[in-house]
């Protein structure tokens, strides 16, 4: 798909007033519902295909993006979330997207941290620059 094609896909839906997007999969609708999210200015929180949302409040304004973690088994502490806005997103991809080079060929998860910020984010933020 060309960006643009990615861009008239995620138009033809919205997010029906969710207060959070929560992209899950390994397809281009991962993509898709982090564009709508955007579009429509709500917190977008990736998740695992086999994570259920996490119950935190909709964080204020600038938070634009939720990372969670996702905690071993055998832990007992609480998973977690870390805010990030515009900005700092914005500053982190470049700096991966200078940096990066995947060395390895493999399979990444695109809600994983490192597969969300080093390829998805990326990627988009380049195309709309």
């Amino acid at each position: 798909m060309t960006f643009t094609e990615l861009a008239r896909t995620a138009e033809k839906q919205s997010v029906d007033g969710a207060a959070v997007v929560y992209p899950q999969g390994h397809s281009a609708e991962f993509v898709f519902a982090v564009l709508r999210g955007w579009r429509d200015n709500v917190v977008v929180c990736p998740l695992e295909p086999d994570q259920a949302p996490p119950p935190v409040r909709v964080p204020p304004a600038p938070c634009c993006h939720l990372k969670t973690t996702q905690l071993q088994p055998a832990s007992r502490a609480r998973s977690r979330s870390a805010r990030n806005s515009w900005p700092r997103m914005q500053r982190t991809s470049w700096q991966r997207w200078a940096a990066a080079g995947l060395a390895e060929p493999g399979v990444i998860s695109l809600a994983h941290s490192y597969g969300f910020s080093n390829l998805v984010l990326p990627l988009l933020l380049h195309a709309y620059r």
